[in-house]
């Protein structure tokens, strides 16, 4: 073992994680602004939309895209969403997440929950 290749492992940033890492950033924020505004719609109408299209036009000219999920050319990629008993489950699924040492799933609740799931 060379100890010049194991120090410059020590001090180099490993250059192939970081631009997954930036992407998965972005899809976090991305996340925590949907929410508000889920709770924004619920706050006006007493109740979590059935859909993300419903925050169209009133919460969001356009729905953000999940920059974490990949898409076909000419398709946004999107978190899914859907409705519980308890309140919403908003979920962005991604292989990337594996490049960065997540799970797959990474699922934001209502409650102010997060956990990752396979």
């Amino acid at each position: 073992v060379n100890p010049l290749n194991v120090t410059a492992s020590v001090f180099v940033p490993n250059m192939k994680r970081a631009p997954v890492q930036v992407v998965y950033s972005n899809s976090k924020l991305t996340a925590l602004r949907i929410q508000c505004e889920l709770e924004r719609y619920k706050l006006a109408h007493g109740r979590y939309p059935e859909s993300l299209q419903q925050l169209e036009p009133d919460f969001f000219s356009e729905l953000p895209e999940d920059m974490m999920k990949p898409n076909k050319v000419g398709h946004k990629g999107t978190f899914d969403y859907r409705t519980t008993e308890a309140g919403y489950l908003l979920t962005s699924y991604s292989p990337l997440y594996r490049r960065i040492t997540l799970n797959a799933r990474q699922v934001y609740g209502h409650d102010g929950t997060f956990e990752e799931r396979r």
